[in-house]
């Protein structure tokens, strides 16, 4: 099972896909290949929202309530966007397990 979530996570960097005619494209070419290749123009408006307005959220919980854990989902949210320069950064193993971690070690304990 491991090797082919290793694999599917290898395919944008391998297999291209063809976005306009006679062009095809790779995760390399835009921040927005799978909300693109799911959902078309309607994807890559909404997602890209929903991405911005919980970017968004997060900052003003961090800088402006200055809210402490909320400083580490920024700075995961900058990795990411500035990762997807080079591959989209949602899509990679490590960094959705770095999000769980991150989410299980700053839980609250009830007591």
């Amino acid at each position: 099972m491991l090797a082919n979530v290793v694999m599917w996570q290898g395919m944008p960097q391998n297999d291209w896909v063809g976005v306009f005619p006679n062009q095809s494209m790779n995760a390399f070419s835009t921040l927005f290949y799978f909300f693109y290749k799911d959902f078309r123009e309607f994807g890559v408006a909404c997602f890209s929202f929903l991405f911005g307005s919980i970017c968004g959220f997060i900052y003003f919980k961090a800088f402006i309530e200055r809210k402490s854990k909320y400083l580490v989902y920024y700075l995961l949210g900058v990795q990411a966007i500035i990762g997807s320069f080079m591959i989209w950064q949602l899509g990679s193993t490590a960094f959705f397990l770095s999000i769980v971690f991150i989410i299980l070690s700053l839980k609250s304990k009830k007591s």
